[in-house]
């Protein structure tokens, strides 16, 4: 029996305060000592399309969310292993305009 234990998840770098209006960041998250499962990302506001485009790979043990946001605004995210917050979710990040950010 295979066990999923998302608080073995390690987010690989830091976690930003701020994110650039319609530039991509990249989540890289090592998943190898959780079991087997997917990243998923959250948002706590309604609609969380409308506001980041995300997009999902895998490097070895590493699973990486390439998330754009596509709206300014303040956000609590979320990273998810088999639907269980990571260490370290949520967060707040600020989305701001590049030119001003």
């Amino acid at each position: 029996v295979k066990v999923v234990d998302p608080s073995r998840c390690k987010i690989l770098g830091s976690i930003p305060k701020h994110l650039q209006y319609g530039v991509s960041h990249d989540f890289r998250v090592s998943t190898g000592e959780a079991g087997t499962g997917t990243l998923e990302l959250e948002c706590a506001e309604q609609q969380m399309d409308s506001k980041f485009t995300v997009e999902r790979r895998v490097e070895k043990e590493v699973q990486i969310l390439s998330v754009t946001p596509r709206k300014e605004g303040e956000f609590l995210i979320g990273l998810k292993f088999h639907e269980t917050h990571i260490p370290s979710s949520p967060f707040w990040v600020t989305v701001c305009d590049p030119r001003g950010c």
